[in-house]
């Protein structure tokens, strides 16, 4: 099991199926020959050709779930007054000394100011560029939300931030304008996976428009597959972090090269 559930194993699992003259998923002699002598330093018996060919077509057969989005996504999005939600969701691509932008040159040539960090951030150039915390409901139930909104300089007129899900808006919006502001909403629903935005445009301009906003969600009440109340909170500050790496599951031919790599032939010796 240890092997199994090994980094190591499994890049090397990968990086042997790399090597294989396929052409495609489906079962190949040949690619099963090749493993076999570059594992074994052998050939593989007729038995054992056999049970490749009945692994493989299982492995194939079988889907295997995607890795979970983190809980934390840092990206833009426009602000549509009209219809009062968020169109769109652009995911920055940069990060860097622990903050989020849209590229290594801030600002930006095409989406501006756009900045995220740990504890709060500067909106783009437009309605077009507020910048999103994105957060994802693990479980069904009903959320709390709290958090204070700073604003600390005299020029300009401020930022706006407001809560939003693919519905709309949730409760009211705050705007600071060098001051502080608290940020609270009282229980409302959400559905296991949906999207919770914390949103924050410039106004009318992006001038001095560097903000704070730490805010934390709770569930006031709610459900887990384990028939649980989720536990915890989540925190916009302390659970900041960078790209989240998740590995890819193993695809079907990397999986026969993993269970090759830790058979007893590879790690006993008679």
């Amino acid at each position: 099991l240890f092997l199994m559930n090994s980094p190591f194993i499994a890049r090397q699992s990968r990086e042997l199926a790399s090597r294989l003259d396929l052409d495609g998923p489906g079962f190949n002699p040949e690619a099963v020959k090749q493993l076999y002598r570059r594992v074994f330093q052998r050939e593989p018996r007729r038995e054992e050709m056999a049970l490749a060919r009945r692994f493989l077509a299982e492995e194939i057969e079988r889907s295997l779930p995607e890795p979970p989005a983190p809980d934390w996504q840092y990206g833009f999005g426009e602000w549509d007054e009209p219809s009062g939600r968020l169109k769109g969701f652009t995911p920055l691509a940069h990060f860097a000394n622990d903050q989020w932008t849209a590229s290594a040159k801030l600002p930006d040539p095409e989406h501006g100011w756009v900045v995220l960090n740990r504890d709060g951030g500067h909106p783009g150039n437009d309605l077009t560029h507020a910048v999103v915390r994105r957060w994802t409901a693990p479980a069904d139930g009903q959320l709390t939300l709290t958090g204070k909104l700073k604003h600390s300089q005299e020029a300009g007129d401020g930022v706006r931030a407001r809560v939003a899900t693919a519905r709309g808006v949730i409760g009211a919006e705050w705007i600071a304008h060098n001051a502080e502001r608290v940020t609270e909403l009282k229980p409302f629903p959400v559905s296991k996976g949906e999207h919770l935005d914390l949103v924050v445009d410039c106004r009318t301009g992006p001038n001095s428009d560097s903000f704070e906003w730490k805010a934390t969600i709770r569930y006031e009440r709610g459900m887990n597959e384990s028939g649980e109340v989720p536990r915890g909170e989540w925190s916009t500050a302390s659970q900041f972090a960078g790209p989240v790496e998740s590995e890819k599951p193993l695809e079907a031919w990397e999986r026969y090269a993993q269970v090759l790599l830790v058979s007893n032939e590879v790690f006993f010796v008679d």
